[in-house]
């Protein structure tokens, strides 16, 4: 057998690091990282793999910090989270994350604008509301999967014509 030679180990740091960055595959990225210490270290130490996901997936450049409970926080950890993140997120199409309603904290006795309302774009829930402005209004769904990606819900307030007391809750939830 001839000697072998880590054709990146033979180029400035910059360079290697500029190639790994071209790889678009999360699967590609973690079999780099599995050639050799050399590898890894450049794959883990640049954060290849959150940056790969956030140039694939940028609704969730929000993510400040990934935790593993049963893994020490450094690098490792959050290479393993973002490539995790990754497959998951590649593996299956994009759905509708939301199921079904499950409950509503108040609605108004008008069956047509209850919860099950919110499930149609730009359609809305109404509330029978509270005097008091600090009382909480929850609206609470069963996910359609154990891995969702929820990147953004709007919610309008509006106060209800015919009922003064009632709020009106337009929400939307981008798919």
């Amino acid at each position: 057998m001839g000697t072998h030679v880590d054709f990146l180990e033979c180029l400035e740091p910059d360079v290697a690091l500029e190639i790994l960055t071209c790889l678009d595959d999360s699967a590609d990225l973690l079999r780099a990282s599995a050639v050799s210490q050399h590898w890894q270290h450049i794959v883990v130490s640049n954060g290849l793999c959150k940056q790969l996901c956030m140039r694939t997936f940028p609704q969730l450049a929000t993510i400040t910090r990934v935790v593993e409970p049963s893994h020490d926080n450094s690098g490792k950890s959050d290479h393993r989270a973002y490539a995790s993140l990754l497959r998951a997120i590649t593996a299956f199409p994009l759905t509708n994350c939301i199921a079904n309603p499950v409950s509503a904290s108040s609605t108004s006795d008008n069956p047509a604008e209850s919860i099950w309302n919110t499930l149609r774009r730009g359609f809305y829930w109404s509330s029978k509301g509270s005097d008091d402005p600090e009382t909480p209004e929850t609206l609470i769904y069963n996910l359609s999967a154990n891995f969702c990606v929820v990147t953004e819900i709007n919610l309008h307030l509006r106060k209800g014509l015919f009922f003064p007391c009632h709020l009106f809750y337009v929400m939307s939830i981008p798919i």
